[in-house]
């Protein structure tokens, strides 16, 4: 089946010149055989009657070439223009069209996509605070110049006193005789072990040339022992662990 009629017809006894040639292809149409009239139609009016034209139905994903770099593909200028302040994203739930998101929103509200405002919390002790919220730098300046990064926050007395990472420090002075073992019981025990303990006296021991004997025993979660092998003095001790 023919799909296209030439510009120009012969009879038996025409003559051929070659305006009639050039004719046959540069006045040829096609004819309605041509196209599947789904993803091809022919053009019935117009200037452009009778030529070929693609339905909608024929520009489909597999007509569209992969993108392999930043050249091809759908470009950029090909795609719709949007507002300022605005990204390509979806909120509304289920899939759907791609929709303009606000980045930010100053208001009030919680359709921004990086952060919301109304969820950030803006105080300098952190009251209220919560796992999903964000803080402004006004309230994190003022939570670090409060030292709130350490627990307790101050240190107004006592034995102990803990990191955040869960380091225990525990210090005290006690008074050890001469030739004298004291068994010291810790305040409240170490949760799981001890690293360290050290004891210092706490007064001058003489001369230079003064034997100065100080040992530390019996180490454990609950407390340990200073024997003291100079004469009665006061003795600092300080131990570490978790």
């Amino acid at each position: 089946m023919a799909i296209i009629t030439t510009g120009q017809t012969f009879n038996p006894t025409g003559v051929v010149t070659s305006t009639k040639l050039e004719d046959i292809a540069n006045k040829a149409t096609f004819v309605a055989g041509a196209v599947d009239g789904t993803s091809l139609e022919l053009i019935s009016s117009g200037t452009d009657a009778g030529k070929l034209g693609i339905k909608d139905a024929g520009i489909t994903t597999d007509k569209v070439a992969d993108s392999t770099d930043k050249t091809d593909g759908v470009t950029l200028p090909k795609i719709q223009h949007i507002s300022t302040d605005k990204i390509l994203g979806r909120q509304t739930a289920s899939d759907g069209n791609v929709e303009e998101v606000d980045v930010v929103i100053g208001g009030t509200g919680d359709a921004g996509v990086l952060f919301d405002n109304d969820d950030m919390l803006d105080n300098s002790d952190t009251a209220g605070g919560s796992a999903t919220r964000g803080a402004t730098q006004q309230s994190i300046k003022a939570y670090v110049d409060g030292k709130g990064i350490f627990d307790p926050a101050t240190y107004s007395g006592g034995e102990t006193t803990t990191l955040p990472n869960g380091l225990t420090m525990k210090f005290g002075t006690v008074t050890v005789g001469t030739n004298t073992t004291k068994a010291i019981s810790f305040g409240t025990a170490f949760d799981n072990s001890v690293v360290s303990v050290n004891g210092t006296f706490n007064r001058n021991m003489g001369t230079s040339g003064d034997e100065v004997h100080l040992s530390i025993s019996l180490i454990s979660k609950t407390g340990f022992s200073i024997t003291n092998g100079t004469g009665e003095a006061p003795v600092g001790w300080f131990a570490v662990g978790y």
